[in-house]
């Protein structure tokens, strides 16, 4: 039994995103190597010493998180064994990011000499848009009577609303 190729047929039967499969393949890939025994033989100790081994690389949480969700993956949905290890998920540091002041972002979006870069990046802070939904932005997905726009294929490959931001609007009149 390729247990990879197994994982990746039911990972993509259950749609779940290319960088999640990628990222299962190549954690359960490293398990193969370190375990070095056929997919029948794999145990729960295998999966704690190389959990272990994983949190002795001085990993954060968060890797560590998704290194147990994998294994988890490939014992319980692939390989059809109990995975209850009694490992509880690490905790990961709830900080907020930094972030530029009201006066900071003036400045920026002023800053800016092109009009079409201007508005970009106005529509980008005041909508908060990530740069990858707002480089996908068509003029279909703007709806400049009703106040919304559309984000198609988001994060998740979801679709989402966004309020257009009425300051924008009125600083960029050639976009309505």
């Amino acid at each position: 039994m390729d247990v990879l190729e197994s994982m990746k047929r039911e990972m993509i039967r259950r749609r779940l995103s290319h960088r999640t499969i990628m990222t299962y393949l190549f954690y359960v890939q490293k398990f193969l190597k370190f375990c070095n025994k056929q997919p029948k033989e794999f145990s729960k100790k295998d999966c704690r010493e190389f959990i272990v081994k994983y949190s002795d690389v001085d990993c954060c949480g968060k890797t560590l998180n998704v290194v147990l969700n994998s294994l988890r993956f490939m014992m319980e949905e692939i390989l059809r064994k109990s995975m209850r290890l009694n490992i509880r998920y690490s905790k990961t540091p709830k900080s907020l990011p930094e972030c530029l002041t009201r006066e900071e972002s003036k400045a920026l979006i002023n800053a800016i000499n092109n009009p079409k870069h201007n508005l970009l990046v106005s529509l980008m802070y005041g909508a908060g848009l990530r740069v990858s939904e707002l480089v996908k932005l068509k003029p279909q997905d703007i709806e400049i009577q009703s106040g919304i726009g559309w984000v198609r294929h988001g994060k998740g490959d979801k679709d989402r609303p966004f309020i257009l931001p009425i300051k924008t609007v009125a600083r960029h009149p050639k976009c309505a």
